[in-house]
């Protein structure tokens, strides 16, 4: 397990949101090696809205969530208006 993750320490504190991601660090001729960071709230709250959920039929987990925790945002195309 030693060559198997990278070590982290995350600050939680009480009462505020804490946002992690999920990285990959690389390295040549070797498998990559997930790395858990933190990230700040607002970079985590611009990046959330591309997460994708799967079918709940084929969650196995009870730890997994059954429906997305934020309301769906629908996408749209939007275009620039000419003068």
């Amino acid at each position: 397990m030693a060559n198997e993750s990278v070590p982290v320490a995350i600050q939680a504190v009480a009462g505020q949101d804490v946002f992690l991601r999920l990285n990959w660090h690389h390295t040549l001729g070797l498998p990559p090696i997930p790395m858990l960071g933190a990230i700040p709230a607002e970079k985590a709250k611009r990046e959330m809205r591309f997460l994708n959920y799967i079918d709940a039929k084929k969650i196995h987990s009870p730890l997994v969530e059954k429906k997305a925790p934020r309301p769906e945002v629908p996408m749209e195309l939007r275009r620039r208006e000419t003068p």
